[in-house]
């Protein structure tokens, strides 16, 4: 049996437009990881809130790695993350679950 290797997408936005990107990986069941460090601020936040949209619609999840760094994962990948969720709770109430 060969063992399956599943590929993780990196994308640092640079404007909106890069928000499409991310949404075809995670349709075509790739997780997905948001640098946000070298973007706008008020891109990041079209941006996000156009992700969180789309994990919504794909049941998937979406989780704060650190201040400017998202884990974005389709249905097909569980997040195991043992961090306090009040971190991204306090920034994101949407996401509490």
């Amino acid at each position: 049996v060969t063992a399956y290797k599943m590929k993780v997408v990196v994308i640092e936005p640079k404007s909106f437009d890069d928000a499409q990107q991310v949404a075809n990986c995670l349709r075509e069941k790739r997780p997905v990881v948001i640098n946000f460090e070298n973007t706008i601020e008020e891109d990041a936040k079209r941006i996000t809130d156009f992700i969180s949209g789309t994990i919504y619609a794909l049941n998937g999840e979406i989780k704060k790695v650190s201040h400017n760094v998202f884990f974005c994962a389709p249905s097909n990948v569980n997040i195991s993350y043992s961090e306090d969720k009040k971190s991204v709770s306090a920034e994101m109430p949407w996401l509490k679950k």
